[in-house]
């Protein structure tokens, strides 16, 4: 025991083998043990991409699993995984570049946010002039507000080409070519 003041400090000496009562000794030389990183951040996301392929009670499995996509067989190891993808950089989640696509070392990346939202199954992509994406990408790169868009595609049923390439009449606060409804 150490005093330091009129504080008294418990010193944690390891054993350096010579006891099996040494909890350090005893976690660093067991058995199960293989890299020692089922407690960080890692090694959850890894754990997680598992549950949500093969585990049908996991809350999200209906979105993975139950849609057919799983893990390949090299990620079964956590450290072919960690291998492959290293540590998760800041500010960034696991993505499936192909969203319909298999969770693999050719299929994922570490992705933002916002090019995750891009990359949903639920977003409309469109391809116009030999381009294909997003309806939002679509909205920006052409200055057209996205509601805008989503209205002629979706609500008035335009073709693409018509979609995107009709001026918005900003005056009138209505795009050119749509008929007022009736009773306006």
């Amino acid at each position: 025991m150490i005093v330091v003041g009129s504080i008294y400090l418990t010193q944690a000496i390891c054993c350096g083998g010579r006891t099996s009562q040494c909890k350090h000794c005893r976690d660093a030389n067991s058995p199960t043990k293989t890299h020692g990183m089922s407690q960080t951040q890692i090694y959850s996301i890894w754990s997680s991409m598992h549950e949500r392929c093969r585990r049908p009670s996991c809350k999200s499995w209906k979105d993975y699993g139950g849609r057919g996509i799983s893990v390949c067989e090299r990620w079964s190891s956590f450290e072919n995984f960690y291998a492959d993808m290293g540590d998760r950089p800041q500010g960034r989640s696991l993505d499936r570049i192909n969203n319909e696509g298999n969770y693999s070392p050719e299929n994922c990346r570490w992705a933002t946010q916002e090019v995750q939202r891009r990359n949903s199954r639920h977003i409309l992509a469109v391809t116009y002039n030999n381009r294909c994406q997003s309806l939002k990408e679509w909205a920006l790169e052409l200055g057209i507000n996205y509601a805008t868009l989503h209205a002629r595609v979706s609500t008035y049923g335009w073709p693409v080409e018509r979609a995107l390439g009709a001026p918005v009449d900003k005056g009138a606060g209505r795009f050119k070519g749509v008929p007022l409804r009736t009773g306006e």
